[in-house]
């Protein structure tokens, strides 16, 4: 029996034997807990997070992220750039209720801005719905049923302005539709 083990070179450790076994491995930096097989992830359990980068228990995600009727909004910096996303995708079945766009520096070239999906770039708001030439916040409100699948945020600006700088809000409701 080794005691006080601190560290290993070896890619994955096995705490167990055979079928209860399981295997903390290091998968490209990346903590995994695997069966003893490592053939599939072991079941890892943990208490509610206290701490900013504190793992998220599958209770308090339930809790807290799925709660139907919960607003979560998608922030997006938005410049000149002719087609932003965003890194988190608004879930299937939820309703977009809000999309605010505050410009804080004016975009010139006659620059528009439409919000939406790749498919459907316009589908929480067109052309019009903003003036992009005049700084201020500008806010459509709307009840937009996100159907299909879960889908990333795409803000298009068009005619290729050289200055302008906003945030962009997309503001969903989890829906139990």
């Amino acid at each position: 029996m080794i005691m006080n083990l601190l560290r290993t070179t070896a890619a994955s450790f096995t705490i167990g034997l055979g079928a209860t076994g399981v295997r903390l491995k290091n998968n490209g930096g990346v903590l995994e807990a695997k069966n003893d097989a490592d053939s599939a992830f072991a079941v890892l359990r943990a208490g509610p997070p206290s701490g900013t980068d504190d793992v998220v228990t599958k209770a308090f995600g339930d809790t807290y992220y799925t709660t139907t009727g919960a607003r979560r909004s998608v922030v997006i910096p938005l410049a000149q750039g002719a087609s932003t996303s965003s890194t988190l995708a608004v879930p299937d079945g939820c309703r977009v209720r809000q999309v605010a766009v505050d410009v804080t520096t004016l975009y010139d070239n006659g620059a528009t801005l439409q919000v939406g999906i790749t498919g459907t770039t316009n589908k929480f708001a067109d052309v019009g719905d903003f003036d992009m030439a005049v700084v201020g916040l500008y806010i459509v409100e709307q009840m937009t049923l996100q159907s299909g699948s879960a889908e990333t945020i795409l803000a298009t600006i068009a005619n290729t302005p050289t200055a302008g700088a906003a945030t962009l809000i997309v503001e969903f409701e989890v829906s139990d539709v």
